[in-house]
This record gives structure tokens, sequence and C-alpha cells, in this order.
């Protein structure tokens, strides 16, 4: 029994770690694709929902994340809205709000 639950455990911390790692390399291509440099990436909370450009339009599936960026020598604030689908970060699903991004609001 133990053995399952470890599995298990690890299956879930394995699956966690891959889902933000490609909200990670989507955030560096968005930032990328106009020009800037990512200096840090901040994963919010459901706690702290409301303090965000995204409000309560936040679902069980959605990731919410501030990305601090450099642009042509500028501080940039980004916020972006993944969804948590393991196989694919941007498809639509009934448990979360369409994958969103807002650029340069604090």
């Amino acid at each position: 029994m133990v053995i399952i639950i470890s599995v298990i455990v690890f299956t879930i911390v394995s699956l966690m770690s891959s889902l933000k790692e490609k909200h990670v390399n989507e955030i560096d291509r968005v930032i990328n694709t106009v020009g800037g440099k990512v200096t840090n990436i901040e994963k919010i909370g459901n706690f702290e929902d409301q303090k965000t450009p995204f409000e309560k339009e936040i679902g069980a599936a959605n990731t919410i994340y501030k990305i601090t960026y450099e642009l042509r020598g500028e501080t940039k604030t980004a916020w972006y809205r993944g969804i948590n689908v393991i196989n694919d970060i941007h498809s639509d699903t009934n448990k979360a709000f369409p994958e969103k991004w807002i650029m340069n609001k604090n």
C-alpha cells in the first residue's frame, strides 16, 4: 500500500513540474516574441486571485502568473492565465477560463 501511494505521489509531483515547465516555456516564448526578456515569474496562489487583473475569471484548472520583463530598457509587467491541461496547455476545458494574456498592467 505504501508503495502504491508513493508511486501516485511521485506521479502527481512529476506531472505538476511538467505543467509548470510548459507554462514557463510559453511565458518565455511570448515575451521573447514581443522583444522582451523575462526577469521574474511569480505563480499567484488561489487566495490571491482577486489581486490580479483576472479578478474572478479563474477556474479550477487555471494557474495565474505575474511576469516581470525588460523591454527596451523599461521594466514591464504582464499577466498570464494558463490552463492546467498537461498534454495541451492551450486546450479548452470546462473547468478553466481560456488562456489569456494581459500585457503592461500592474
